[in-house]
This record gives structure tokens, C-alpha cells and sequence, in this order.
């Protein structure tokens, strides 16, 4: 999937969307390098790209994917600090996302589980 990714964003420039899959995929790539500075350019680099394309426009999807990598970010690398804000982004707007109503249940239903682990309070 990583490879992918990486050759349609790097082959046609495509759009944030593609920008944010890449950027999330590139930065969870980080728990299966072997080596720990290996691990850590991927987590930058893929949290660099996330970061990007969220300043391009900040959609439900696009915050799913970042809840996604902060869930999984070790808490020494404080990555965690636009939590409360993407649950809420999610929420807000997921019922307006062109994804399709299987998709949208999916993402509710695993937001709807981080929220209960991550104690937010915030009503789906």
C-alpha cells in the first residue's frame, strides 16, 4: 500500500486527499522499520505530509486519518495535541463526506470506540 502511494503522489502530484493516505500510511510505516532512526524519519516525514494536506482543507476524512496516527504515536513523541479537535471536525462533518454509507459507519464505529478509550466527551 505504502509503495503505492508513494508512486501515484510522486508520479502525478496528486491531490490532498491522496496527500493525507500517504502522509498517515507513511508515518504508521514507522512501527515496522527496524531501526529506530528509520522509524522516526518515517513518523516525521508521514506526519509532515499529513499536517500539509489538513492546511489545504480540513475534511472528516482527513481528520480520521490523523486520529489514526495519534492513537498509534508513542506518547514521548507528543503527537496527540489536535485530538479533541479532529474528533470534533469528524463529527461535525462526516454526514456531508462523498464516502460511501459502509465506509461512514466504519469510521463512525472506530471513532466511536477511540473516543470511549481516550475518555472524550463529545456526543456522535
Amino acid at each position: 500500500l505504502y509503495d503505492t502511494l508513494l508512486h501515484v503522489y510522486t508520479q502525478s502530484k496528486a491531490d490532498s486527499l491522496s496527500k493525507a493516505y500517504l502522509g498517515a500510511t507513511t508515518a504508521l510505516m514507522s512501527q515496522y522499520a527496524y531501526a529506530p532512526w528509520k522509524r522516526l524519519n518515517y513518523f516525521h516525514e508521514g506526519v509532515r505530509l499529513l499536517e500539509e494536506s489538513i492546511e489545504i482543507e480540513h475534511t472528516a476524512e482527513k481528520s480520521f486519518l490523523r486520529l489514526l496516527v495519534q492513537m498509534q504515536a508513542p506518547n514521548y513523541l507528543k503527537y496527540n495535541r489536535n485530538m479533541r479537535t479532529d474528533f470534533q471536525t469528524f463529527i461535525n462533518q462526516i454526514d456531508t463526506e462523498e464516502i460511501t454509507d459502509d465506509q461512514r459507519n466504519k469510521m463512525k464505529h472506530l471513532v466511536e470506540e477511540a473516543m470511549q478509550e481516550h475518555e472524550v466527551d463529545i456526543v456522535l
